[in-house]
């Protein structure tokens, strides 16, 4: 039996083949298959391109979810409502930010559909992105004012779900663009730089500490980084290297600069500056890896 899977925000939810046919109309099913003639037709017929499951699922919710932004398209353009909200806090945005949809993300941006979300029980779509590891979502979002220092009750920020699903691309995005390197989150006081160690990743572990985050942070159960990670790991050796070496005095000057910037958007506020493009580069290098081809 085929089954439909969000997860993120702290939710996992399933829903079968017999729940579907249930909940969903034909609307739905159409839109969730990218079924455009059939979307044409239905609209003709007069079906509503708003109407809700009971969690609140809209077909636009459906397509962007399943990646059919053609038929989000044709929703929008009929009158779907580019921000519904389902009963969980879930956006269309949100979903097509969750599964990576770069299309479905680029053409609810042109709708004007909301970035942040006004209820910070609920995932906003950077996190949703972050949490996937999209970056190219991430970049999109925060091109339109996404709040790199949001926080959910879950997650964190969204640097603390980049790190904790070890994506340094979505981290490197999200530093550059001002996230808050050492934001502690409430449920367990952990830094970005304390999930990077639980996950073992040397690459974001490096990259969170050049842009400096702190090595000696605590949690709630009084742990600093290094505890976290696996002894044997490469993280727990870099971890042990920066702390028994000062940082160098490249980090120092940069992150000494950003630290005088708002944080809410350094790589913008640099570009401002009357500074060579050099000096510029050098303000807002994070690593970034290089895209794949």
């Amino acid at each position: 039996m085929a089954m439909y899977k969000v997860s993120y925000g702290g939710l996992d939810e399933k829903l079968s083949d017999r729940q579907m046919a249930k909940e969903r109309s034909q609307m739905h099913f159409a839109a969730s298959r990218g079924q455009l003639m059939v979307i044409h037709s239905l609209i003709r017929e007069g079906f509503s391109v708003n109407k809700k499951t009971s969690m609140g699922y809209t077909p636009l919710h459906d397509a962007c979810w399943t990646n059919h932004p053609y038929s989000a398209s044709h929703l929008l353009k009929a009158g779907a409502e580019v921000d519904a909200m389902s009963s969980d806090g879930k956006t269309p945005l949100a979903l097509a930010s969750s599964v990576g949809s770069k299309d479905c993300v680029k053409l609810l941006l042109e709708c004007k559909a909301k970035v942040n979300v006004e209820d910070g029980s609920c995932p906003s779509p950077l996190h949703a992105a972050a949490v996937g590891g999209h970056h190219e979502c991430v970049d999109l979002l925060i091109d339109e004012g996404g709040n790199v220092n949001g926080v959910n009750p879950y997650y964190g920020t969204p640097l603390h779900a980049a790190c904790g699903e070890s994506s340094k691309e979505c981290a490197s995005s999200l530093i550059s663009s001002g996230a808050d390197v050492n934001a502690i989150r409430k449920r367990d006081l952990q830094t970005p730089l304390h999930v990077a160690a639980i996950v073992n990743c040397d690459q974001l572990v490096n990259l969170l500490v050049c842009n400096g985050a702190d090595i000696h942070a605590r949690d709630k159960q009084t742990k600093k980084p290094i505890d976290l990670a696996d002894k044997d790991s490469n993280a727990h050796t870099l971890l042990q290297t920066y702390m028994t070496n000062p940082e160098n005095l490249t980090s120092l000057c940069r992150n000494q600069i950003r630290s005088s910037l708002d944080l809410s958007a350094p790589k913008n506020q640099v570009k401002e500056l009357d500074l060579p493009q050099s000096l510029q580069e050098f303000i807002t290098y994070t690593d970034r890896p290089a895209a794949s081809s």
